[in-house]
């Protein structure tokens, strides 16, 4: 609903990227039922499966944020970024919002999985010593950051128009274009 209020009134399009199932953009769907949604991901088969799924989508398309050009630079687009930030390292990420600075996106609601906190930290920090006694193997799951390195990754391209917290303790960032 948080999403949605955000929508409503302002954007008349959403692209949602790293979709996976699908779940918040059928939510989304739900609640602003004349919004565009385009949902995208980057394989080939979770965009199948997606469109088996998720027949109320407007666009189902692949989209890798690293390679492909960003487009629907109207003004009535937002660009959904939705706990896919664990995916790429500091410096792709740097990257791709250069890209969407220098393809004309305007709105982009940055939603990380979570900010890391030092009491995040000290418990990753935790786990990664006893696990190995407990004979649990440790494996790379993603990355973890805290707010001032998100913030970091588009300062210069975006302004924080309003940091959002939803539902959920989900937080993150509604960001506008700088001039």
């Amino acid at each position: 609903r948080g999403i949605a209020e955000i929508i409503r009134g302002r954007f008349t399009r959403v692209n949602s990227y790293g979709a996976g199932p699908g779940f918040l953009e059928f939510f989304i769907k739900q609640q602003c039922p004349n919004v565009f949604l385009q949902c995208s991901d980057y394989t080939a088969k979770s965009m199948e499966r997606l469109r088996q799924v998720f027949t109320e989508a407007d666009e189902i398309a692949a989209f890798d944020m690293l390679k492909d050009p960003w487009q629907n630079t109207d003004k009535g687009t937002l660009h959904l970024l939705y706990r896919v930030d664990t995916v790429l390292d500091n410096d792709q990420w740097r990257a791709v919002f250069k890209k969407m600075r220098s393809a004309g996106i305007r709105d982009v609601l940055f939603l990380p999985c979570e900010f890391l906190t030092a009491r995040r930290w000290l418990g990753q920090i935790l786990k990664r010593r006893l696990w190995p006694l407990l004979g649990k193997k440790v494996a790379f799951a993603g990355y973890l950051r805290t707010k001032a390195q998100f913030l970091d990754f588009f300062r210069g391209a975006y302004t924080v128009e309003r940091e959002v917290e939803l539902a959920g303790r989900i937080r993150g960032f509604l960001l506008t274009v700088n001039g």
